[in-house]
């Protein structure tokens, strides 16, 4: 009898870790493959990483809690693992949210702010790609309903990228010729942020 009821308590116990071990096993197969898509913070710091890693910068400009196409661009596109798996090798990502929240963290505001102030932020979203070293190459301003639909003003944003990159070898006109091309291959809503690159062609070609 009492071997009999231990042989039905250790039955009961197996049974119940083969079912945890089956429905562990299901869970990692229906669980997404891929990584939570990482947004930074601080741009400094996003700037340094896509230096050490060879990347550029993609800056989103958003308010997360107000404005309705920052909330579908990052529902529909930003946070999707295609999304990810199209941005993983080539962007560092960072977000400057200007949130309507009073919680929100003030000293992060603060900073947040002066980036808007500093770009020339007056619509948001902004997705804006900068080089390492702070120079914008493209991005857009407004709501994009795809994938499709972002990945072309971003990868018009390496080409530029590339493009600067091979204007280093050149000086005076010549050089101030190569930027100031990319310059005008920004959007019009860009342009005004894009202050290092028209300050540098100044500087060639007065």
């Amino acid at each position: 009898m009492l071997a009999s009821a231990r042989h039905s308590a250790y039955t009961v116990r197996m049974t119940t870790l083969k079912n945890l071990v089956v429905a562990a096993t299901v869970a990692a197969v229906a669980a997404p493959a891929f990584a939570e898509t990482e947004w930074m913070t601080d741009l400094p710091a996003a700037q340094e990483r896509a230096a050490a890693e060879g990347k550029l910068v993609l800056v989103d400009f958003t308010g997360s809690d107000w404005c309705g196409w920052c909330v579908r661009l990052r529902k529909d596109v930003l946070d999707t693992p295609a999304f990810e798996e199209y941005a993983a090798d080539k962007f560092v990502l960072d977000e400057v949210d200007v949130p309507q929240n009073p919680n929100f963290d003030k000293e992060l505001r603060a900073r947040n702010e002066e980036l808007c102030a500093r770009f020339s932020i007056d619509g948001f979203p902004t997705l804006m790609v900068l080089t390492p070293q702070g120079t914008v190459v493209g991005g857009f301003v407004g709501g994009c309903p795809d994938l499709a639909s972002v990945k072309e003003p971003l990868e018009a944003a390496r080409a530029n990228a590339e493009a600067l990159k091979a204007a280093e070898s050149a000086e005076g006109v010549e050089k101030a010729k190569a930027l100031f091309a990319v310059y005008q291959s920004l959007h019009e809503d860009l342009q005004p942020s894009a202050t290092a690159l028209r300050d540098e062609i100044v500087a060639l070609d007065p």
